[in-house]
């Protein structure tokens, strides 16, 4: 069926398989089964809404507001499985991303970014989160000093090592966050 054709009817089974995730289809949809477990758990999350109104959206992804950026939840495929991504509120890099096939967890990931835990606090207690070197810089308030000794030490740029050290070494240069394209 084509959803533009026809944007208010479609076929569910094209949209996910119900045998991985029965409880979505039972609740119309991922926003409303996270809704419903955040309430079993007395979890305040806040609006939780899919990303789109577009009718697959609605069962396979959602999205809740956090003070340090978007939190996005989609399915994973040919298996049960929810992708969860800390995004900045700037939209510029994603805090932390992982998954799980527990919504319960999900939820509790949501609720402790939510309530302002630290990114190693966040991979401590939920060790499906990962966050990056640069991530922890951004939390830490020092993302250009930690861009320039994770390009300084990145085996990939050996060859513009001593470029890079030089550049490093100019203090206007240094205040610049480096970026290597193409």
């Amino acid at each position: 069926m084509n959803f533009a054709e026809q944007p208010d009817r479609f076929d569910l089974a094209t949209v996910l398989d119900a045998g991985h995730y029965a409880d979505l289809v039972e609740h119309c949809g991922l926003a409303a089964t996270l809704g419903r477990i955040s309430r079993e758990l007395g979890i305040e999350l806040g609006e939780i809404r899919p990303t789109s109104e577009w009718p697959p959206a609605v069962y396979k992804t959602a999205q809740v507001a956090s003070d340090r950026g978007p939190m996005r939840i989609s399915l994973g495929l040919g298996r049960r499985f929810f992708s969860v991504a800390l995004d900045n509120a700037d939209a510029n890099f994603v805090w932390a991303s992982g998954g799980s096939t527990d919504l319960r967890q999900v939820v509790e990931v949501l609720d402790a970014w939510r309530r302002g835990a630290t990114l190693r606090e966040l991979g401590e207690s939920h060790p499906f989160m990962r966050y990056s070197r640069l991530s922890q810089g951004y939390e830490n308030g020092n993302p250009v000093e930690t861009q320039w000794d994770i390009v300084i030490g990145d085996d990939t740029f050996r060859a513009y090592r001593r470029l890079l050290q030089a550049l490093n070494a100019d203090p206007d240069l240094r205040r610049a966050f480096p970026y290597f394209s193409h």
